[in-house]
């Protein structure tokens, strides 16, 4: 069965201005959340890097064998970042605004990224728990609490981000589109948000092959 790697083999040829980012870039930027940044993007603010400059320092700290070792989730991440690095469509994409918080007292995990891309479109990819018994307690709370720390964070990051755009110098166009990966279960949350950070801004939920929400699209004005 083909699968996302397949995708980027089939499609990496064809830049962001020729074919608008879709629910397979999604899904891509998605997993790529799960690559380990934080020593290469220290500060959440200031630092940035492009998919290839990444990919160049990751492998540059990581031998193939040590990648091979890595669980499931992050040996396919890094596999994927490799991949993307040699893409014409994905290898010039600007990585911002990277944030990784994991905190055992609040029993959450919380990464993000914001990537831009060629076409000037910013994607925020968040990650979701993983093997980690931080992860463990997370999903647990999932099953009774209204709203856990790693939610509220995604909230306040997604705020933060959307004013670090608005006051960036090079943004040279009023006009943004916003993309979101989210849960199939969200639709409340994510509608509950946008309207408390967004206000009246049209939006779109685009359902994946299976019928189910997947991703979010925000037509935001900069200004």
């Amino acid at each position: 069965m083909a699968d996302i790697m397949d995708y980027i083999d089939w499609r990496g040829d064809i830049g962001f201005d020729e074919v608008h980012v879709n629910e397979v870039d999604g899904l891509i930027f998605s997993q790529l959340i799960y690559v380990q940044m934080k020593p290469y993007m220290p500060d959440a603010k200031k630092s940035y890097l492009t998919i290839k400059q990444l990919s160049s320092l990751y492998c540059a700290d990581h031998s193939d064998d040590e990648i091979e070792q890595m669980p499931n989730l992050f040996r396919h991440s890094a596999r994927l970042l490799q991949k993307l690095a040699h893409s014409r469509r994905y290898a010039d994409c600007i990585l911002r605004y990277y944030i990784y918080d994991i905190s055992e007292k609040e029993e959450s995990q919380f990464s993000a990224v914001t990537i831009e891309l060629p076409d000037g479109t910013y994607f925020i990819s968040y990650s979701g728990t993983d093997h980690s018994v931080v992860g463990w307690k997370e999903n647990f709370n999932l099953s009774y609490l209204d709203e856990t720390p790693g939610q509220n964070k995604a909230k306040k990051y997604l705020k933060q981000v959307a004013a670090y755009i608005c006051n960036d110098d090079r943004v040279i166009n009023d006009k943004a589109l916003l993309a979101f990966e989210m849960g199939f279960d969200q639709r409340e949350l994510m509608e509950t948000a946008i309207k408390e950070f967004f206000g009246d801004y049209p939006f779109e939920i685009i359902k994946d092959i299976n019928g189910k929400d997947r991703m979010l699209f925000i037509y935001y004005n900069l200004k």
